[in-house]
């Protein structure tokens, strides 16, 4: 099962969860076990059975599950052990349909391209009209009742018709409310994060306009069994991840991905510089699995938690090794 799902799952209990630790006994082979109410867990240590699978009061260490090939679609890197989804790969590229060439689905055409009347066409540019989904334009713009309007570049009090749960991805700071973008709120004092909660009640945000908003209440994943407000757009992890992927969208790399592939972390992965990539990734986790990711312990991170903390870790070691060679330079300079 995918960690994410496994992750979830898990969280979606509101159990205590903990290291193990000899309290209670373990079935043989379980990872994770459930007694009064609190998940106990133990990291698999079988080499040939290194995965947590998904269970419901109990779960136990399996083989890392098999998932189908993950292809490359046109445009993306390829070779003899990474096929291409469609077309062929050619210099270490997928390349597929060309312009005018046949089609059945926007997938199908070589970047920059996307799939009308069967037949592969140039993306429409910004403020073109016409669309019906955002893969029809460019891949820094979105359909918005049939304009290609560019990804967070509406300023507040600018209509939209793309408003969900208060976020749309027109808006310049992510935020909406009944149809109008607005300067995106920050919780209620947001140093004081993370915060508690029992329900969304108790997450506010900081009052705007006389307006205050409600964010969700998640189970997080620590022994406490504690629960935890999610972030607002204006908070400062959440704002960050929306400057990172408007870098990443707004960049020169972005064009190289197929246009449903806009988004795609394995194309952003394979084109956008590693530092960059790896800082959109962390900070979509951080702001996405805020909840979850607070007061781990180490079994949670070995368990469900461990794609963040992983990339933490890659994170610090590409920066130590950086500094290390900077004060070698000096030294031998």
């Amino acid at each position: 099962m995918d960690r994410f799902l496994l992750l979830q799952l898990a969280a979606m209990q509101c159990h205590p969860m903990m290291c193990n630790n000899g309290a209670v006994q373990m079935p043989a082979g379980s990872c994770v076990n459930l007694v009064n109410n609190t998940l106990y867990l133990e990291p698999c240590k079988d080499n040939n059975k290194p995965f947590c699978d998904s269970g419901t009061d109990v779960s136990y260490c399996t083989a890392n599950p098999l998932f189908p090939e993950e292809l490359s679609y046109p445009g993306e890197p390829c070779n003899k052990k990474k096929h291409c989804k469609y077309g062929e790969c050619l210099e270490g590229y997928c390349q597929s349909k060309a312009l005018k060439e046949d089609c059945n689905l926007d997938e199908e055409c070589n970047p920059g391209l996307y799939c009308s009347n069967n037949k592969c066409v140039k993306q429409l540019e910004l403020g073109a009209t016409g669309c019906k989904s955002d893969y029809e334009c460019v891949n820094w713009a979105a359909c918005s009742e049939g304009e290609c309007i560019q990804y967070f570049s509406l300023p507040a009090n600018a209509s939209t018709s793309r408003c969900f749960s208060q976020f749309s991805e027109l808006c310049a700071g992510g935020m909406c409310w009944q149809g109008l973008c607005i300067d995106p709120v920050q919780s209620f004092n947001e140093s004081a994060l993370p915060r508690k909660c029992n329900s969304y009640m108790d997450c506010t945000s900081e009052a705007s306009s006389h307006r205050v908003f409600y964010s969700d209440c998640m189970c997080g994943m620590n022994p406490e069994g504690a629960s935890y407000c999610t972030l607002f757009p204006g908070d400062l992890i959440y704002a960050h991840l929306i400057t990172v992927i408007t870098n990443w969208i707004n960049s020169e790399m972005s064009d190289r991905c197929n246009t449903v592939r806009r988004l795609s972390s394995y194309c952003i992965s394979q084109f956008w510089d590693k530092p960059n990539s790896e800082e959109l990734f962390l900070y979509y986790y951080r702001t996405y699995f805020y909840p979850q990711l607070q007061g781990n312990d180490d079994c949670i991170k070995d368990i469900f938690t461990g794609f963040y903390w992983d990339t933490i870790a890659t994170i610090t070691h590409a920066k130590y090794m950086f500094f290390s060679s900077l004060i070698i330079v000096y030294l031998l300079a």
